[in-house]
């Protein structure tokens, strides 16, 4: 139990590391993409399914990889933007991470410091 624990915090800390390059380097890699389908594939699948159940797991699957396919155009289109108009101060993790602290402050009334984002 306790190697597991400390792969999972491994691997936390390699996110960290993947969202501080990000920030430095301007997001070269699409982190949410990465993390949803590693998460995708960590769901166990069961073979024991009637037909209805299955076609109902592929289709709230079918909606899970849509949604990742939107949020990897969103993350070209940033980058798109970004080198079409010459403005590489915001990017993709800069974009997320003010997201977050909106969504914190107008929902939860949390006043999240910026340093805490910064990997």
């Amino acid at each position: 139990m306790n190697d597991r624990l400390n792969d999972d915090f491994n691997d936390v800390d390699l996110y960290r590391i993947v969202q501080g390059n990000n920030q430095m380097l301007g997001s070269p890699v699409n982190r949410v993409k990465i993390i949803g389908l590693a998460a995708a594939d960590a769901i166990p699948r069961s073979p024991d399914l009637s037909l209805g159940d299955r076609v109902k797991e592929r289709f709230h699957e079918g909606i899970f990889y849509t949604v990742m396919a939107s949020t990897d155009a969103a993350f070209w289109s940033s980058r798109a933007w970004g080198w079409m108009t010459g403005s590489g101060e915001d990017n993709f993790e800069d974009e997320l991470d003010r997201q977050m602290r909106d969504i914190a402050k107008t929902q939860y009334g949390i006043e999240i410091d910026q340093a805490v984002f910064d990997a």
